[in-house]
């Protein structure tokens, strides 16, 4: 009786040892997963990270192109508002002196 009861020992600590391992290899592989999981998770990051800093560095880009475009049109307009100035300013003088030289032939 005692050698049944040492085998059932022996059994039920082998058995123990056995489901000990299998425990131990779920745990690693639920990690594994689990790690895997967050690595992937943290690669998408860093990916959208890139793809959003080069959108902001084009869209960056167009700012400063729009501003430039901006500042050329600006002067242009300044300087077409300047050369209407002046192109008023001598049609007047223009029509002034017309007056005048017509005043004079109409009084010679």
């Amino acid at each position: 009786m005692a050698l049944v009861a040492m085998r059932f020992k022996k059994i039920g600590i082998f058995f123990s040892y056995v489901k000990k391992e299998i425990a131990a290899a779920k745990l690693a592989k639920r990690w594994n997963r689990i790690w895997m999981s967050a690595v992937k998770a943290h690669d998408a990051a860093i990916k959208a990270h890139k793809f959003s800093w080069n959108a902001m560095k084009a869209a960056l880009a167009k700012s400063a192109a729009a501003d430039k475009h901006h500042k050329l049109t600006v002067a242009a307009l300044e300087k077409a508002a300047k050369d209407r100035s002046a192109a008023l300013i001598a049609w007047g003088h223009a029509k002034d002196v017309f007056a005048a030289a017509e005043k004079a032939v109409k009084n010679a």
